[in-house]
């Protein structure tokens, strides 16, 4: 249902993207402020699950296991998002007027003068990430964090709700994505996330892929 709710703005918000994102343009921070608020896009990144691996084996190890899952989540949610972004091939904000161009896989696109034309999954390519704007992936990474973290840890949730909402948000700011961009996102990682972790589903994988032996005690 939210899932569903996300991806309805999502498209209710395509027209007006183009206008959204220029009128915050005005609102972009600079100096110490943007500095801190570009870390902080890092949130669900690979980083953040090391660190949080460490965190929780040294404080809480009981919960260890359950970052299978959340593991498996991020595999999922990144085999998705990179998937929409190669087939989609819809350009940044930053090339003005493009908000309903989408390439799809048979459109090319010049993303700057006097290079060749692009396919969006020409991945090799070191500019198709230009043509890469839906969905967020930044945003459907945290996501992730912020569902995985509350699973396990249920009063974390106030921060790790604030945590993702301020990724998608930058992700805006910094002219990196459109809204409908980052709702898309925010619904595959809330998506993926959810099934993973509310059916053990990484625990689970491991499990079957090694067996735990029978117990070989007399």
């Amino acid at each position: 249902m939210l899932c569903g709710g996300a991806a309805g703005i999502a498209l209710i918000l395509l027209p007006f993207d183009g206008a959204i994102s220029g009128f915050v343009t005005p609102f972009r921070p600079g100096g110490d402020l943007r500095r801190e608020m570009e870390l902080l896009q890092q949130f669900g990144s690979p980083t953040t699950m090391i660190v949080c691996t460490l965190l929780i084996w040294r404080l809480d190890p009981r919960m260890l296991l359950k970052m299978l899952d959340w593991l498996l989540a991020a595999g999922m949610t990144w085999a998705a998002v990179f998937a929409l972004k190669a087939s989609l091939g819809r350009p940044r904000p930053k090339f003005v007027g493009e908000h309903l161009n989408f390439l799809g896989p048979w459109n090319t696109y010049i993303v700057q003068e006097g290079d060749p034309p692009r396919y969006a999954w020409e991945i090799l390519a070191d500019d198709v990430t230009e043509i890469w704007s839906m969905p967020s992936s930044h945003t459907a990474f945290a996501v992730v964090a912020a569902v995985c973290l509350t699973r396990m840890y249920p009063r974390l949730r106030p921060i790790a709700i604030v945590m993702a909402v301020l990724v998608g948000v930058g992700r805006v700011l910094f002219k990196a994505h459109y809204p409908s961009d980052v709702l898309i996102g925010a619904a595959i990682g809330y998506a993926i996330a959810e099934v993973c972790m509310s059916r053990s589903l990484g625990v689970r994988l491991v499990n079957r892929l090694i067996p735990t032996p029978p117990d070989s005690r007399v």
